[in-house]
């Protein structure tokens, strides 16, 4: 049983758009929404370290440098509300105050007369914080500090079950086929099995979908509205395997917490190969 009856015209179709936005998300996609119809549903973006392609941090972290201290390379998280990295220093004299309240507006040296500005000093080697700059996942066994970032362009298909639901149906234009290996094509189904409403993704890549669609027929190529029934049994293994995706999920969290890291190193092999979506990576 299917409810797309639910929605109004054209509500279905975004509400696929931004189940699959919400997939990609949960996979460290950054997503964009284009406001006019363009030939693609979603744009995403990525960061990924150019040495190993693990997934890189965007964002900005902080840590000692002094590589003869314990502390080094080690991030600090909320450097703001701890005050024992806070300091003033001469520029003149290079005399160097704890930052409290008293001289936290204070601009002038007592010493010199010289100008004080901030600075951030770790507690244990009193050395100037730095920019770390290795936001690669895998950091310290990775200490790549380069980054790319990849693109990609994803045409969102909301999908109905037809033909006494052994297939499944969606419009399909020439156009939205674009003709470039970063460009790929979801299709997304809703549907209420057992009284739990379930959703469904099939990730192609361009010439996945070449493979089960007909490119020739004039409706296709004429009139640019084709609408068309395709085999679940075909689109099988497009499709993403939720239930054994969260089993795996489980028992990583468990060898993590375990610290089994062998184990949560296999999983995750094990977890990703299963995952389709990891073909837009």
């Amino acid at each position: 049983m299917t409810i797309e009856t639910d929605f109004k015209v054209g509500q279905f179709g975004k509400i696929g758009e931004h189940m699959v936005g919400f997939e990609l998300s949960k996979r460290g996609w950054i997503i964009f929404y284009p406001p006019y119809d363009e030939r693609t549903d979603i744009v995403a973006m990525k960061f990924q370290c150019k040495k190993c392609k693990s997934p890189w941090f965007n964002e900005h972290r902080i840590a000692c440098l002094n590589d003869k201290c314990p502390e080094f390379e080690k991030p600090i998280t909320s450097i703001n509300s701890k005050k024992e990295y806070k300091n003033k220093i001469c520029k003149k004299c290079e005399n160097i105050e704890k930052r409290t309240e008293d001289n936290a507006q204070r601009g002038i040296c007592q010493k010199c007369k010289g100008i004080m500005e901030e600075i951030a000093l770790c507690p244990k080697c009193h050395k100037e914080i730095g920019i770390l700059g290795k936001n690669c996942s895998k950091f310290p066994e990775c200490d790549s500090n380069k980054y790319e970032v990849l693109f990609r362009s994803i045409q969102v298909k909301s999908s109905h079950l037809v033909d006494k639901e052994k297939n499944i149906g969606f419009n399909f234009k020439y156009q939205d086929l674009i003709d470039d290996d970063r460009h790929f094509l979801i299709v997304y189904n809703r549907q209420i099995i057992k009284d739990i409403e379930r959703h469904f993704y099939w990730v192609l890549t361009k010439d996945d979908f070449m493979k089960i669609k007909n490119m020739n027929t004039t409706s296709f190529k004429i009139y640019q509205n084709d609408r068309g029934h395709f085999s679940l049994k075909a689109l099988e293994k497009y499709k993403f395997n939720e239930e054994e995706f969260y089993k795996v999920q489980k028992e990583k969290l468990k060898a993590l917490k375990d610290n089994k890291k062998k184990d949560f190193e296999k999983l995750l092999k094990k977890q990703q190969s299963i995952d389709v979506f990891r073909k837009l990576d």
